[in-house]
């Protein structure tokens, strides 16, 4: 039995994704490394906590996590932004699920995180460049369209002078 403990603690602090687990009554039983490294919290400080207790950067994953206990049924959500007191907040992919028994009871909640902050940043990065390319082509319409009234003025004041002799 302590083998299989063991071995199924070495394959939740050895995944990438954010394991968060909350019994029925609320309290945090299961929180792995990727979600310490996710989150920027530590096990020690977390596990034992109750759901309401959690630090505000924690608070949308918990909202989702007792919203789960609450209506029996899992959910998902992109994109949630976590606050980890970084210069650049923290993007995650959340789903939650119900844990059950053999029988279907429910015994607690379980939610996995998923890093998307890089996913995230280089779609900022793609709009801005869109963005830069649109502002480029007007400036290249512009210049044109400016451009060419310059040169008419230019053709007439040169045909203008040659006429002058003063």
């Amino acid at each position: 039995l302590k083998e299989l403990v063991r071995y199924h603690h070495l394959i939740l602090a050895n995944i990438h994704t954010g394991i968060v687990v909350a019994h029925q009554d609320g309290k945090i039983r299961t929180f792995n490394t990727a979600a310490c490294k996710i989150t920027g919290l530590e096990e020690t400080g977390v596990v034992g906590l109750q759901l309401d207790e959690m630090p505000a950067s924690f608070q949308p994953v918990a909202q989702l996590m007792k919203r789960t206990l609450a209506e029996g049924k899992p959910f998902s959500q992109e994109n949630v932004e976590l606050d980890k007191q970084q210069p650049e907040p923290a993007y995650i992919s959340l789903q939650t699920t119900l844990l059950q028994n053999a029988e279907g009871a429910s015994l607690g909640v379980i939610a996995t995180l998923k890093d998307v902050t890089l996913v995230k940043q280089m779609e900022q990065q793609l709009l801005r460049s869109e963005r830069l390319a649109n502002l480029g082509e007007m400036a290249a319409g512009v210049a044109h369209e400016i451009k060419n009234p310059l040169k008419a003025i230019l053709g007439f004041s040169k045909r203008l002078f040659d006429k002058l002799e003063d």
